[in-house]
This record gives structure tokens, sequence and C-alpha cells, in this order.
């Protein structure tokens, strides 16, 4: 029989992750695989929250949700998120464990556990590297320059809203706590994302980038489905190929690369809300593949938030949530009124009524 290791680096390179029936063909005996942790991390339980858990659901995963309670802001005042990572790693997994994070509000996995371990696996034993981070087109370090050549694709840059690796890995990332505001050595703001990628370039031994997408995929567009929309255009233009995706049996595929990525990862316009959209008002391209991909969650869930039933179910349409929270005029002016009626209830019911009202109201 071909050796584990050769049947892993083959389906890796024909864009597919290997079976559970390859592996242990390929080894003589059941493969004893390592266990895989996801977690990601929201201050609160937020809706949007349903992107990547309705999906990972669907595909038997239960990642953990960390952080509640522990307030944070995008980019450089994300140090609380990396210390609470860093504390899952050295407190909740074994060095050969294999840890996935993924930002909380824009991924949608297509895969379930066994296709994201085999797909790791794979890529292990090509590359002989531990961490894997999706790839994108743009990059916002100053260490631009000093990027390995990844000039077969279009994702030539790191982006830490998903990676995935050994625990033994991570705990060298995660090595020093930062501060709850990332700063530089000058003091300056620094993204956190730009802390990653002053890793991964000081540790080519460890880390490489998900360059063909088998793991990971950036989503800006997406052929039809984001025909139409506005908010998706960059400034900037985008390199050739790095939209080469559709929408096929229920899944989005790469024709660039001619793989089917395992997560989906909708950065940036992939999640901006479309005011002016002919289908829905504030919907977005990830919202719409999470609908093609269950539909009959999420129109059972349109349906329900459209049609007053007592005890269910009922008020915001969930495309709204996921789309950056979406919230028109005519909403936020609801959303008063619904805020002011609560608050003319409470005075009714334990202020003695109506004489009262215009003061709490005020």
């Amino acid at each position: 029989f071909p050796s584990m290791w050769n049947i892993l680096a083959l389906t890796c390179c024909r864009g597919m992750s290997p079976t559970d029936t390859e592996l242990e063909a390929a080894g003589g005996a059941r493969v004893e695989k390592p266990r895989l942790h996801l977690a990601t991390f929201s201050d609160i339980f937020d809706p949007r929250l349903m992107l990547p858990l309705n999906s990972a659901y669907r595909h038997g995963l239960a990642p953990l949700v960390l952080g509640m309670g522990s307030a944070i802001s995008w980019g450089p005042g994300m140090g609380k998120a990396w210390n609470t990572y860093r504390e899952f790693v050295f407190t909740r997994t074994q060095p050969d464990d294999i840890v996935l994070f993924f930002d909380a509000y824009d991924v949608m996995f297509q895969a379930g556990e066994s296709e994201l371990v085999n797909m790791y696996l794979a890529m292990e034993a090509r590359t002989g590297r531990t961490l894997f981070y999706n790839a994108d087109v743009f990059c916002s370090s100053p260490r631009k320059a000093e990027y390995p050549p990844f000039n077969a694709t279009p994702w030539r840059f790191l982006n830490c809203g998903i990676y995935m690796g050994r625990s033994f890995a991570l705990r060298r990332l995660f090595k020093d706590e930062l501060p709850a505001n990332i700063v530089d050595e000058d003091g300056k703001p620094k993204r956190l994302q730009n802390w990653h990628t002053d890793f991964f370039l000081e540790n080519q031994d460890l880390a490489t980038l998900d360059a063909q997408c088998e793991l990971t995929q950036l989503v800006f567009e997406l052929g039809s489905i984001s025909a139409g929309f506005q908010n998706n255009k960059l400034p900037w233009p985008l390199p050739p190929g790095a939209v080469d995706l559709v929408f096929r049996d229920g899944k989005v595929h790469n024709t660039f690369t001619n793989t089917t990525p395992l997560m989906l990862h909708f950065a940036g316009p992939g999640h901006w809300p479309e005011k002016k959209n002919e289908r829905r008002v504030g919907t977005c391209l990830a919202y719409e593949v999470l609908r093609l991909a269950d539909p009959a969650a999420l129109i059972l869930m349109e349906e329900r938030a459209l049609n007053y039933r007592q005890g269910r179910y009922f008020g915001v349409v969930p495309w709204k949530p996921i789309c950056t929270f979406f919230v028109s005029d005519w909403d936020r002016y609801a959303f008063k009124f619904q805020h002011f009626s609560d608050r003319l209830l409470f005075s009714w019911f334990y202020n003695g009524g109506g004489g009262h009202i215009l003061l709490v109201g005020g």
C-alpha cells in the first residue's frame, strides 16, 4: 500500500480532503486522528453568530464561543481576544491537538470534522508546516515586501480571520500576552492581523498560507449571487482570479485553484449590507450564500420574523444582523419607539399610571 503521507499529499493536491477509507488503506489499520478544537470570540451573544454557528451545526460541528462579557473593539482593540485564545490553547488543549480559530461574524463552514482534519493532515504532510492561515489578496502590514513569493495564486497575504494549527505551534504564537489595546514598538496602535503577520514572517518553518484555498476561501464576490451589489465593490482593483468562484451543488468552489474550500470568509464587502438590493433591503453576500446552502432554516426564520404568533420568533429579519447588523433609518425609529413604549408600560404598571408617562418618556 502507499504510505499514509503519500495518500495525504496526493488527495490534497487533487483539491479534496482524503477520506477515512483512504487513510485506513494507507496505514493498514484505522488511523487515530488528532483531536480537533474549534473556537471563536464574541464579547456578547451577537446575532451575527448565526452565520458560523448555523453552518457549523449543519455539518456536525460544535464550536465554542469564548469571551462573553469581555468587551473588545476591532483592530488594535482585540488584545483581550488574543489573551482569551492564549488561555484556551495552554489550558484546554494538548500539544498535538489541532486547533481552529475563526472570526465570529463572517465565517461559514462547508464541511465537517472529518474533512477538516483530513485536509489539515494532508497539507501538513505536503508542506511540513503546522500552522495555516487564511490567504488574502490585500495586505495592510508595513512588512508587505518581506512576504515570501506565493505567485501561483492571487491569495498571497495573511488574513487572521481563520487559522488552524497544532497546539504546540500555537503555543509559540501565543507565547506572550498582549495589552487590551495593541501597540507597536513606537507605542502606536497596531492591528492584531499585523501582529500575526510578524509572527508568520519570523516563523516560516512553522506557518504558511493556504494560498491554494483548500481549507479557507476569502469571498468578496460570487458571480450572479452578488450581481447588482454595490457595497461590495472595493476601491482597489482585485488581482486576476480573485473572484473565480462559483456556487454549485450547495457549495462555493474555486475554479482558479480547482478546489472546494472547507470554510468561507466573507471579509469586508462580503458582509457589507446592501440598502438598495432587489432581493432584500439590507442583505449581503454572506447571507445570500448561507440562504442558498441552507434554504429550509433561513426561509423558515424569514417567515417567522414577518408573521406574529405568540411565543415564537418575530421581528428582526435574519439577514440584517448577519449583514453588519444593518439598521435602516426606519428600523432605528422603530427600535426607538419600541424602547419608548417599554418605558411607558413600565411607568404605567409600576409608577402609578398615566400621571408619570410623559415624564418617563421624555
